[in-house]
């Protein structure tokens, strides 16, 4: 396992476990945006952003997570740019008793409440789609939560085995 797949995740996340909620062509590919907000280039070329710009509609943000900081090409504006700090363990995390229980897109009310009063951004009513979520309850308000929003080839198990989801 190399680390460059870490280098460009949304992209093999779409192109691997994630297939089934991918759309776009050729050299990009993005999540429906009520999963999440997430596009991705297979590479930094015209070519890659001509493709996202086929696909979504005019003045559609496209949130790209890349590995260095590379020029735009003519029709594209940057509207911000974050700082990401991306880490590897190098040794499981020690065991803890919680007591977490599966979520599901039942759950959305309380995840979605969780959210707003976190703000981890961005999370959308349906990304629990994109993997298993685990909630912490206090009573029945949910205090916390974790789950697999963007998954990888070969840092969890699982295969494409699904069609795409229709856009719709």
């Amino acid at each position: 396992m190399t680390i460059n797949l870490l280098d460009n995740p949304i992209w093999h996340a779409l192109e691997g476990p994630h297939c089934r909620h991918a759309l776009g062509r050729g050299l990009a590919r993005h999540y429906r945006r009520d999963i999440a907000p997430f596009s991705a280039l297979a590479e930094a070329s015209s070519a890659a952003y001509s493709d996202l710009a086929d696909d979504l509609p005019v003045g559609t943000e496209a949130r790209l997570l890349r590995p260095q900081v590379e020029p735009l090409p003519k029709g594209w504006e940057e509207i911000r740019r974050w700082t990401l700090l991306q880490m590897v363990a190098q040794r499981p995390p020690e065991e803890v008793e919680l007591s977490a229980a599966v979520l599901s897109l039942d759950d959305g009310p309380a995840m979605m409440d969780l959210v707003a009063a976190t703000e981890p951004e961005p999370f959308a009513l349906r990304t629990p789609l994109l993997g298993r979520y685990l909630g912490i309850r206090d009573g029945r308000r949910l205090v916390a939560m974790a789950g697999e929003r963007l998954r990888v080839p070969g840092y969890r198990r699982g295969r494409c085995r699904s069609p795409p989801m229709p856009a719709a």
